[in-house]
Formats: structure tokens, C-alpha cells, sequence
């Protein structure tokens, strides 16, 4: 063999080496790959097995099927699935039955009750089997869950009397029949709060050592405070929480001086940005309300004499004259409502007397006096609604035959301004009345007059029952916390 031939068959083995080493390598990756398509197709087709994943939401946890959860009575329900839904495939089955509202964002079921759900009962909620996503997946198994409601729960001032002036105010918190606890151990003092409508936050007005207010949040359940105001010499205080808990409007005053000007503001509670409700300085306000849909917030401006109705979206104006210096109640759901105190001049001075504003068409609103059909003299000094919004509890004063030294309390038709005694007791005077969110017990603050050591107390009124208990003592200024 010639040395050009021995070069040539050299050549040629090493290359037809190399060849046969990338065939090998060549198998060896088209196996991997097709080991991964494998493995990836497993995956997907156990992910079809087990379906679209469903989970029931509240504030604080994610709750698999199968687990009991507790929700206040005025929460939502949501349902979380795993993937956007074809939402006409998804049957939802609650028992006892609960009226409300179904609404979707995305992946997420919202069912807001009609009305408050009732303390104590417990729901059992179903979700049925195969509601289908919109990429083909369907939910496998019928989920369940049962819900039970929380009993309700007050939140207070105390003390309403001071052994001595250095003792702050105070929230506090009953749960009947359990014994009071205290939320906040204020140095300072707390002027002023309101509960979130799902019942799980408090803001509240608290002094410090100058005498100067800001806004704090309390979470009820871990008691974690935050301040979420910084107003320097404006006090900020009066809070009011829109429906879906993620705003307040609130009461900020030009200076510390009594006399000084009063506006409202508005806070976004996820960012703490705040800025005036309404941009014009010479637009004041005070005690301001949200209506029960979002849409308008009341407000009293002393300089123009009454009461603006204010469309938040649009910052359209309508106006109820009136020299008492409140901003009246919104009527619940969404009657377009609003019931607030007029002077009425009597041979026995000014009186108050209340009147309903319909303001459905705010160009053209009525205005429904509700004086009592036998003519007789009241001073009506406060209302509440009740939640079915045909009535309104009222602290009020007769001028005939059925005089008291005080207030006693009387529900009121709305439509015929019939009035029914509820709680008529001469020897004590009446305040802070409000129903529960049920309708079902009527919440206020007693003072036995008559008694030289007698102390404000909360009291309970149950209508089934028509029977009164107290459920703490020295405390004023209730609320329900739902």
C-alpha cells in the first residue's frame, strides 16, 4: 500500500468515528426529547384528571372544599377558580337560600347579599360539577363548603364618665353574652370611628399630647393599628367608608381653632394619596356620608345653609336647605333616598322635624315631610333607618300629652308617617339608635337620669322578643360591627 493510500484510509476511518460518535449523540438527544414531550403531555393530561381547582375566598384565607369558614354577615362570598370560566356552565347551589348579586372578575364568582346575612346560621354552599373553562378544563367534582356566619359584635367608647380628666377614651368591643374587651389603649384620647361594612376594620380619630387628630385603621382581628393620616394642624377626624371598603371620605378643618373652616376629603386606602372632594376652597363641608351605592356622598355646608348631595363621579351638585347642621342618612339598597332634620318654628321654640329627599332625578327631587298624621308636635333630634327601608327608627320628643323629659324611641312608616313605640321608658334618655344589619335587634346608649350615680350604658333591644338587656356599662356613641 502506497503512503497516499494509507493517508486516504486514515482520513477515512477517523471520519466515518466522528460520524458514528454524533449519530450516537444525535439518538441520545432525540430520546431526551421525547422522554420531555412525554413528561409534559403527563403533566397536562393529569392536570385534565384533576380538573379546574375551585377555592372559597374571604379576607383572611383560601379555603379548599370541604372546610368550614366564617364570614361577617355583610361579606361577600367569592369563589376562586383556577382558570376564567365559561360562567353560564357554573351552578352554584346555597342552602338556606341567599338573595344577591353574582358578578365576575376574571377567575373570580362574587355573590353580594341582598341583605345582611343572619348571625349565627350556617350556610352550605355547592358547587356543581362540570362548569367548564373556557380553555376545555372542567371542574371534576362537586365542591362543598359550609359557612357560618359570626355572631355580631359592638364596638363602643368608654368611659362615657371619667374618675379623673387624665383618663383617655377609649374603643371597645362586646360580643354578648361575653364580657367587653378594649381594642386601643389611646393616650391621648379617640374623638370619633367607623366600622368597614364586612365588619373586619375600624378607623378611628385619635388625639396625640398637642391636641391635634389624624385617622388610624384598626384590623380587628390581629388588632394591628397604622395611621393613615398626617394633617399636621388640620385636624382630620369623622371617617366614613364607601361600600366596598376601599375609601374614606372624612371631616379636615383649616386650623386647630374651634371656628375654623371644615371640608371633606377623600383617602384611597390602598395608596393613602388623599386630596379635597371638592377642588374649590370655597366649597365647604362636614359630616360627610356615602349612599349605600357608591354613587353620591352627603355633606353639610354651614355657609350655604343645608345639605349638598354630591355625585362623586361627575361632582354634580344638588342642594336640601336646612339649618340643622347634619347631613342626613341615606335609605339601604338602592332606594335614592335621604332622610334629614328641618327647623320648624312652635309656640314652643324651633323644633326638628324630618323629611325624606328622593333624589333619583337630582335635577328635580321630592321632598316627603313626615309629620305625624294626628298633627301632633314632635322634635325628632335623630333617625336611623331600619334595613328594610320602609321605617326608620327615630328619637322623638312629644309636645302633647305623651311628653317626656327625653327622647324615647319610635319607628316611623316612611310612606304614611305612622309612628309605634319601641322603647319608651320616662326615666332614662335614649341615643346612638341603630338596627342590626338583620333587623333584628335595635342597638342604643340608656341614661338613667333619675339615678344621682347613674352611668351611660349600651343596651340591646330584641323585636322578636320586645325585650331589653344591657351588654355594657360607662360606655357611649354604639355601633354594630357586622
Amino acid at each position: 500500500m502506497t503512503a497516499l493510500s494509507i493517508v486516504r484510509a486514515t482520513v477515512r476511518s477517523t471520519v466515518q468515528r466522528r460520524f458514528n460518535q454524533f449519530e450516537r449523540f444525535d439518538q441520545l438527544m432525540f430520546a431526551v426529547a421525547i422522554a420531555l414531550i412525554m413528561a409534559i403531555g403527563g403533566v397536562i393530561l393529569a392536570g385534565d384528571r384533576a380538573g379546574v381547582g375551585v377555592t372559597l375566598i374571604d379576607p383572611a384565607t383560601a379555603l379548599d372544599s370541604g372546610i368550614m369558614s366564617t364570614l361577617h354577615s355583610t361579606m361577600p362570598l367569592r369563589l376562586r377558580f383556577s382558570d376564567p370560566m365559561d360562567i353560564k356552565s357554573v351552578h352554584l347551589t346555597i342552602t338556606p337560600p341567599i338573595d344577591g348579586l353574582i358578578s365576575w372578575t376574571d377567575a373570580q364568582l362574587t355573590l353580594t347579599p341582598a341583605r345582611a346575612l343572619i348571625p349565627g346560621q350556617t350556610y352550605q354552599v355547592a358547587l356543581d360539577n362540570g362548569a367548564t373553562a373556557r380553555n376545555g378544563r372542567v371542574v371534576k367534582q362537586t365542591a362543598h363548603w359550609q359557612i357560618q356566619v359570626a355572631p355580631l359584635q359592638i364596638v363602643y367608647l368608654a368611659p362615657a364618665m371619667r374618675a379623673h380628666s387624665s383618663v383617655p377614651t377609649n374603643l371597645w368591643l362586646v360580643a354578648p353574652p361575653n364580657a367587653p374587651i378594649q381594642l386601643t389603649h389611646s393616650l391621648y384620647s379617640i374623638d370619633d370611628f367607623a366600622p368597614s361594612p364586612d365588619g373586619t376594620k375600624i378607623a378611628f380619630s385619635q388625639r396625640d399630647k398637642s391636641g391635634k387628630t389624624d385617622l388610624y385603621l384598626l384590623t380587628v382581628a390581629t388588632a394591628e393599628v397604622r395611621q393613615i393620616t398626617r394633617c399636621v394642624n388640620a385636624p382630620c377626624r369623622a371617617p366614613a367608608w364607601n361600600p366596598d371598603g376601599t375609601r374614606l371620605v372624612y371631616e379636615r378643618a383649616d386650623s386647630t381653632r374651634a371656628d375654623s373652616d371644615v371640608r371633606s376629603w377623600l383617602l384611597d386606602l390602598s395608596t393613602l394619596q388623599t386630596a379635597p372632594l371638592i377642588a374649590d376652597s370655597q366649597w365647604l363641608g362636614k359630616a360627610p356620608h356615602w349612599s349605600p351605592d357608591g354613587k353620591t356622598i352627603s355633606l353639610y355646608d354651614h355657609n350655604a345653609g343645608g345639605i349638598f348631595l354630591i355625585d362623586v363621579a361627575s361632582g354634580q351638585r344638588s342642594f336640601l336647605q336646612t339649618l340643622e347642621d347634619t347631613s342626613g342618612q341615606f335609605a339601604p339598597g338602592n332606594r335614592q333616598q335621604l332622610v334629614y332634620q328641618q327647623l320648624i318654628m312652635a309656640p314652643q321654640g324651633a323644633l326638628r322635624q324630618l323629611s325624606v329627599a328622593d333624589f333619583a332625578d337630582k335635577a328635580a327631587y321630592t321632598i316627603h315631610p313626615l309629620t305625624p298624621p294626628d298633627g301632633a308636635l314632635t322634635d325628632d333630634s335623630a333617625a336611623s333607618w331600619n334595613p328594610d327601608g320602609a321605617h326608620l327608627i327615630v328619637m322623638r320628643r312629644y309636645l302633647d300629652d305623651r311628653e317626656t323629659q327625653y327622647a324615647q324611641a319610635y319607628q316611623i312608616d316612611v310612606v304614611t308617617g305612622e309612628a309605634q313605640p319601641i322603647v319608651v321608658d320616662p326615666q332614662y334618655a335614649h341615643g346612638a339608635l341603630s338596627w342590626s344589619p338583620d333587623g333584628g335587634r335595635l342597638l342604643m346608649q340608656r341614661y338613667p337620669f333619675m339615678q344621682p350615680d347613674g352611668q351611660t350604658g349600651i343596651w340591646i333591644y330584641a323585636a322578636q322578643s320586645k325585650t331589653l338587656i344591657q351588654v355594657a356599662q360607662n360606655g357611649f356613641f354604639p355601633q354594630w360591627l357586622p
